[in-house]
């Protein structure tokens, strides 16, 4: 949640669009990392939260019935339609036990933690779990550039500094899932705080970490914030005797009497009000440490070398064999649900992204490895879908669907149209093979990943990493 009521202030810095029209304009486009893609963290945890919201509403309204793991598989299905690579971070065991005064309810559903680990995996994205909460490795990985931003509906990864935030919206129109984007310069734009400012904001008006300033709310505290010099103040000091309590402590003493005596007389004029009882209520306890220090001084990133977060694609027959064993779908059933879930686009897609692709012009076909499609059409009028300028383009589905190892009935379209983004089809059509790759290989490409839905460290119940040695009854670490 982070804190209460800022998402409403700050309405006017969000841009509103699509992931996949962000992503192809601002990965693809300009060649992001070299990988024509977006490295985005996801806040795991989060989002299986909202998919157990989701399950619940729908249960309510008796419209019909979704467990949470289908919510989670139909979300990947539609991430799968945008050029970004994703990392998923799950909270750790040494996340906080209380917030706002509130017991935290931590021993989460482990099954669908596995579960849903399962799918990350045979969608080909990679996972990882934080030492403690979530939101801080983000922002480490985040400020290290191992990420260009993160997808979650808490707005503390705003006061963390991340780069990038994608907050979805909940819409009516669930094949167009829409996103609020923030950015540090569009947030200060509209509300004037800058980061010093959205620091001092979270512990005057309280957050998960901190119940702030009894009486002081969002709107007072942005106030406070925005028209005085003191939350860069404090930042400086937070950053500057980080490993020196005692000099931070100094430091405090007089920040908060020119608090108290600024929001108390309003001497330069430029608060809308003054605010005597709530500098009554400023304790040589403000600003609470622990919460100084989430938001300031969050730990480095773990030690090691991450993976290459190059995007990879999408492991068409795991996510068959994961759909077998957790939703007990046959053949057919699989083939009707994947018809309106967008796993075949988000294959396909997926595909044209790649940083390793390259187009066969005798054959109209693109490749990578083994996976293959060759396109049979292209429509010659172009429409607007999504932001996006696109061309309709119909593939034969002929190789992809004997990689996904389901038995399709006799007489079933080998044809699918799928709509791709004019730049997108363009660049793909001008792809021409790497170095170390063949026009017609017969064997799987280095970026073709099947991936064991079990294997014996996780029977273990830990596994040894650059990171982490988890003992701990779900297994989450980085692929």
């Amino acid at each position: 949640m982070g804190v209460k009521g800022f998402f409403n202030e700050c309405k006017a810095a969000a841009e509103v669009c699509t992931l996949k029209e962000y992503a192809v304009k601002h990965g693809y486009e300009t060649n992001n990392r070299n990988w024509r893609s977006l490295v985005l963290g996801v806040d795991a945890n989060n989002l299986l939260d909202m998919c157990r919201g989701a399950s619940k509403a729908l249960q309510v309204k008796s419209i019909h019935s979704a467990s949470a793991l289908e919510i989670f598989f139909k979300t990947l299905c539609l991430l799968s339609a945008a050029p970004v690579s994703l990392l998923f971070v799950f909270d750790g065991p040494n996340r906080p036990k209380i917030k706002r005064g509130v017991k935290v309810i931590t021993d989460n559903d482990p099954v669908l933690y596995r579960q849903a680990l399962k799918f990350i995996r045979a969608f080909s994205y990679r996972s990882t779990m934080a030492p403690g909460e979530a939101d801080c490795l983000l922002a480490a990985l985040a400020k290290n550039k191992v990420i260009d931003g993160v997808i979650s509906d808490d707005s503390d990864m705003i006061f963390l500094g991340i780069p990038l935030v994608f907050r979805k919206l909940r819409g009516p129109n669930s094949k167009d899932i829409r996103y609020q984007v923030y950015t540090p310069k569009s947030v200060q734009d509209a509300t004037g705080l800058t980061r010093g400012g959205l620091v001092l904001t979270a512990l005057l008006s309280g957050s998960d970490h901190d119940d702030g300033v009894d009486g002081c709310g969002i709107k007072t505290a942005i106030d406070i914030a925005k028209n005085t010099a003191l939350g860069e103040e404090l930042l400086e000091y937070a950053s500057l005797y980080a490993e020196t309590p005692d000099y931070l402590d100094e430091s405090l003493d007089a920040w908060r009497n020119s608090l108290r005596l600024q929001i108390s007389f309003n001497p330069r004029g430029k608060l809308n009000k003054h605010y005597p009882t709530i500098s009554e209520r400023i304790t040589a306890r403000f600003p609470d440490r622990k919460a100084l220090r989430f938001y300031v001084n969050y730990p480095p990133p773990v030690p090691g070398t991450l993976p290459s977060m190059e995007p990879r694609l999408l492991a068409i027959s795991t996510v068959v064999s994961a759909c077998r064993e957790m939703f007990k779908w046959t053949d057919n059933h699989m083939l009707r649900r994947f018809k309106g879930s967008g796993i075949w686009e988000g294959a396909l897609l997926r595909l044209l992204y790649s940083p390793r692709l390259y187009y066969d012009k005798p054959s109209h076909s693109f490749h990578e490895g083994v996976f293959q499609a060759g396109f049979v059409k292209t429509s010659p009028k172009h429409q607007f879908r999504g932001g996006l300028r696109c061309a309709r383009v119909t593939f034969c589905m002929e190789t992809l669907t004997a990689l996904s190892d389901l038995e399709v009935p006799r007489g079933t379209s080998m044809k699918r149209a799928v709509w791709v983004p004019l730049s997108v089809f363009q660049v793909a059509k001008a792809s021409k093979p790497l170095p170390s790759q063949q026009p017609a290989v017969n064997e799987p490409g280095a970026n073709y990943i099947d991936i064991d839905s079990d294997s014996e460290e996780e029977d273990a119940g830990y596994v040894e990493s650059p990171h982490y040695k988890v003992d701990f009854g779900i297994l989450y670490v980085v692929h």
